[in-house]
């Protein structure tokens, strides 16, 4: 398998894992406490893991693009819906550092704003889902 699809397909596999567990960190809190310590793990594991994924993710999906020029319908489906995923992450990434900024300031009512709109950006996983599906049809046939 080509390298730059085989680093493409890793960090996709990583991103979507950790989304996962991000979900369930945020699903599972309830309590103000609960929140305010997802509001602290969902903080440093956007940092420190997810951002350095979305860059791995689009630099390589990028360049990936531009071998296969131009691209066919499908492609560019595949291309849209992965850019509403990765669209949907950054707003979530956005929220996850306000968030923080509320939990660090005591802001309870501010953190449970910010944790209902944390929890909308999951709108972003179907797309993810469906450009996933597309490569992989792509990738298997």
């Amino acid at each position: 398998m080509d390298p730059l699809r085989l680093a493409h397909l890793i960090a996709i596999c990583l991103w979507g894992g950790l989304v996962l567990a991000e979900a369930v960190i945020e699903l599972a809190s309830r309590s103000d406490d609960e929140i305010r310590s997802a509001a602290r793990l969902h903080y440093f594991t956007d940092l420190i893991i997810e951002i350095p994924l979305l860059v791995a993710i689009v630099t390589t999906g990028a360049v990936l693009t531009l071998r296969v020029w131009p691209p066919t319908p499908l492609h560019i489906i595949k291309i849209a819906a992965a850019f509403a995923a990765i669209a949907a992450n950054a707003v979530c990434v956005l929220f996850v550092v306000k968030r923080h900024q509320a939990a660090q300031a005591n802001d309870v009512a501010r953190v449970r704003v910010l944790h209902r709109r944390v929890r909308w950006t999951g709108v972003g996983v179907p797309f993810a889902l469906a450009a996933a599906a597309i490569g992989l049809a792509r990738f298997s046939g």
